[in-house]
């Protein structure tokens, strides 16, 4: 499939990558239509990298308590 960009939307993914936040067009358009469609909000290497905060986190035992996890989770969902 080869697709046409206009110039402004080649910027802004050129700017995307230099900035680090894609390793390559193929990223940034996989997280793009990932975003469209199923409502994901994050690149892979943001998932990745917040991924492994929270295992950093754990292993340092900085946990929440269920109930502390239960009230969180609510708290994420009613912002949907």
């Amino acid at each position: 499939m080869q697709l046409t960009l206009t110039p402004e939307v080649e910027a802004l993914m050129q700017r995307e990558m230099e900035r680090g936040h894609f390793e390559s067009a193929n990223d940034l358009i996989e997280a793009a239509l990932n975003s469209l469609v199923h409502g994901i909000p994050y690149t892979r290497l943001e998932l990745d990298a917040m991924i492994q905060e929270g295992l950093d986190s754990a292993d340092r035992g900085e946990l929440y308590s269920e109930e502390e996890a239960r009230a969180y989770i609510a708290e994420v969902r009613a912002k949907l």
